[in-house]
């Protein structure tokens, strides 16, 4: 890698991206980002890859490690933003539980007294 990658800075730019947009919680734009940062990490596996050794040795190494330790710390907080979502939806629409002996939705069902056997 040369001293300033392109590959390299892209990835780190959607990162930041991904990360201001996970706080502002502007959820479409963050799928976008974070399909665009994906696809960009893809691309800077494969010039690692294809660098072998020399990828090791390079003076980028530090700032892939970096950005690694980053991502995963911006997936725990995507965990958790998920596990807040699903607990606040469960609070807004509670499901109600049924008898503990019936079918499941068989409360739901009701057939029409013409049809009643």
């Amino acid at each position: 890698m040369h001293k300033s990658d392109p590959i390299l800075d892209h990835v780190e730019q959607q990162f930041n991206v991904v990360a201001s947009l996970l706080v502002n919680g502007d959820a479409e734009a963050l799928v976008i980002a974070c399909s665009d940062l994906q696809h960009a990490s893809v691309a800077l596996a494969q010039r690692v890859a294809a660098l072998g050794a020399e990828a090791a040795s390079s003076p980028f190494k530090a700032r892939i490690v970096s950005l690694a330790l980053s991502m995963q710390s911006l997936r725990d907080n995507l965990a958790r933003r998920a596990a807040f979502v699903d607990q606040s939806v469960a609070i807004l629409f509670p499901i109600k539980p049924g008898p503990t002996y019936s079918a499941k939705g068989a409360a739901s069902i009701r057939r029409p007294r013409s049809f009643a056997a």
